[in-house]
């Protein structure tokens, strides 16, 4: 856990102000974290099925991320996702923490930064909010709408933290897809390449799923690797993937590991690209597969080495 203390000791004295991500994959790891930072905002952005290896239930998961709210001082803020099946849960706890005040963001009409429009067209989302009574209207290079949801959290912390919400906004439209997190490439045999390589979980692909969808291709296919760190119901929320993938109308699934054989096998039969015991294996045949007026998205764990599946088509 060297992230949050590399990122201290190397901040400008300066800085006014600072952004850290705190991540975990057990319980009493934020702790730590936030005692370090000690964050006048903290924002939880979902809580979902990952790192079930580690949790005895998803509600576990809540409370490992709540312990972000310990290193909060006086007057400080939560920010919580509405449309999450455990806002009020997270709310509770961020009570218990005595945290002094809790806004949220979602879809939720009643969240202090609602999304209430997402539209894409040509390849860009174009975004309408309304942020604690202010209209904002802005683009993103993501088309996903979980990533539109995402910026209404951003942008709720740069109005709490009185900065200029519409400068903000503005900002988030030069920001375009990193290597790994949704890296766009239309390459020279007329393939679009999605790069979602450097992690999965199945929050996280059904919703690129959907994002997917929007891309304009004569074909959607999609070359998964295992989701990883899934415990004993890995199996089963791998095979949760099939209704998205079917009524997205994805058009191929071609997919690695003994957990994506799970979905593979209860997949309908004209979704069946083919099964690989590994990356590796996909690597070498993957790039046959696919055609001009194809887009092929690439998703997995990071230690599914599904990079090596975006290199393959790349080269």
């Amino acid at each position: 856990h060297i992230g949050v203390p590399f990122m201290l000791s190397t901040m400008p004295r300066e800085t006014q102000f600072g952004v850290f991500e705190m991540g975990m994959n057990h319980a009493g790891e934020i702790t730590p974290l936030t005692k370090m930072v000690k964050p006048d905002i903290a924002i939880i952005t979902t809580v979902g099925a990952v790192h079930m290896e580690f949790f005895d239930s998803v509600q576990k998961i809540a409370d490992a991320k709540a312990e972000i709210f310990a290193g909060l001082g006086k007057g400080g803020i939560a920010v919580l996702n509405a449309d999450n099946d455990y806002f009020d849960y997270l709310k509770g706890r961020a009570e218990h923490y005595n945290v002094a005040e809790v806004y949220s963001f979602g879809e939720d009409k009643n969240a202090d930064a609602c999304l209430e429009n997402h539209t894409v067209k040509d390849g860009v989302a174009h975004v309408s909010a309304d942020i604690m009574g202010k209209t904002i209207t802005f683009t993103l290079n993501s088309i996903g709408k979980h990533i539109a949801l995402n910026a209404m959290a951003v942008l709720l912390s740069v109005e709490l933290a009185g900065l200029d919400v519409r400068k903000a906004a503005r900002s988030l439209e030069g920001i375009a897809p990193l290597e790994g997190r949704g890296a766009k490439t239309k390459l020279d045999n007329g393939v679009t390449l999605i790069d979602e390589s450097y992690n999965a979980s199945p929050i996280a692909v059904k919703a690129t799923i959907e994002a997917f969808s929007k891309v304009k291709a004569d074909r959607h296919i999609l070359c998964l690797g295992d989701m990883l760190e899934l415990g004993g119901q890995s199996d089963a929320l791998h095979q949760s993937l099939a209704n998205p993938i079917v009524e997205q109308n994805m058009s191929l699934l071609y997919c690695c590991g003994p957990h994506m054989k799970a979905l593979y096998d209860v997949l309908p039969a004209d979704r069946r690209g083919a099964h690989y015991e590994n990356s590796a294996e996909m690597a070498k045949e993957i790039k046959k597969m696919l055609k001009s007026g194809d887009a092929v998205l690439v998703k997995g764990s990071l230690g599914s080495k599904m990079k090596m599946v975006v290199e393959a088509i790349k080269a």
